[in-house]
């Protein structure tokens, strides 16, 4: 009796499995290939990501996004709109480069405002997200990550998947986790042993499961990030703006002491990540 009940439940599982992988391998993608620019929303009022600069245009050196997130779009932190959850990347430095827009970035641990204009580095193993800090007002800002492997399909697929099905978080979530495994990211909100034991175990059951990590239906037109209204054609504008001395160098006081508090944030991430080393 023991066993005929094992060998249904086999059957059941692997019809289950093989059904689960036909029709994610047959579902009918939504062809961006020649979008520039990729929201997630079928509304366009949420995130936009933009590749400016692909990995392959840079042998591998590096790779530019551009980033557009209205104060309405829903992030994964309650009231901090387009924040991805904290996570780390393994090998690549990511900086971000506030264009307009309030520009919040969690840096292990220490929350920044960083200036329009201004940059902030963020060294591969240290934790990080980033928001829209302004209230309803849109954030635009680059990404530049380096070096380019693994390259700019994350971002892509993420904003993809999300317009495919009306939210990430109607996205299974075992594409989520094989996405963040296969481009060399870590959730560092996840304990550690958790996070290994989902790549080691998840990850291969995604694949068996017919998930991938990237559809070439989702891959954009690279180029420069198209106007989003009237409040993108004002930041261009004053973009290009001649800043007036003083006001110059108050910028140049205000990027010292960000670039002080970061800084300090990288250094004691970096310590945090070799005290482990040494455990």
């Amino acid at each position: 009796m023991a066993f005929k009940a094992t060998r249904y439940f086999a059957v059941i599982a692997a019809l289950i499995v093989l059904g689960t992988r036909y029709m994610n391998m047959n579902r009918k993608r939504i062809n961006l290939n020649n979008e520039i620019g990729i929201w997630d929303t079928e509304a366009k009022d949420g995130q936009r990501y933009t590749v400016v600069t692909r990995s392959n245009e840079t042998g591998g050196q590096f790779f530019l996004m551009h980033a557009y997130c209205s104060g309405q779009t829903q992030g994964f932190y309650p009231g901090k709109p387009c924040s991805p959850p904290l996570h780390i990347h393994d090998t690549q430095d990511e900086v971000f480069e506030a264009i307009s827009g309030v520009l919040m970035v969690n840096l292990n641990g220490t929350e920044l405002q960083i200036p329009i204009g201004e940059k902030v580095t963020v060294p591969a193993g240290i934790p990080h997200t980033y928001w829209n800090g302004g209230g309803s007002e849109p954030l635009q800002m680059w990404v530049r990550v380096s070096p380019g492997t693994p390259d700019e399909g994350f971002l892509e697929m993420v904003a993809a998947l999300s317009l495919q099905f009306g939210g990430l978080n109607k996205v299974n979530p075992m594409q989520l986790v094989l996405l963040f495994a296969d481009y060399g990211l870590t959730l560092a909100d996840m304990p550690e042993p958790l996070w290994l034991a989902a790549k080691k175990f998840l990850v291969p059951l995604a694949r068996l499961l017919g998930f991938r990590s990237h559809y070439p239906e989702y891959v954009s037109n690279s180029g420069q990030p198209q106007p989003v209204g009237q409040a993108a054609e004002e930041a261009v504008a004053a973009a290009t703006t001649v800043v007036e001395p003083v006001v110059a160098e108050e910028a140049d006081n205000v990027q010292g002491e960000v670039l002080e508090v970061a800084a300090a944030a990288v250094e004691q991430g970096q310590e945090d990540a070799n005290a482990k080393m040494e455990l």
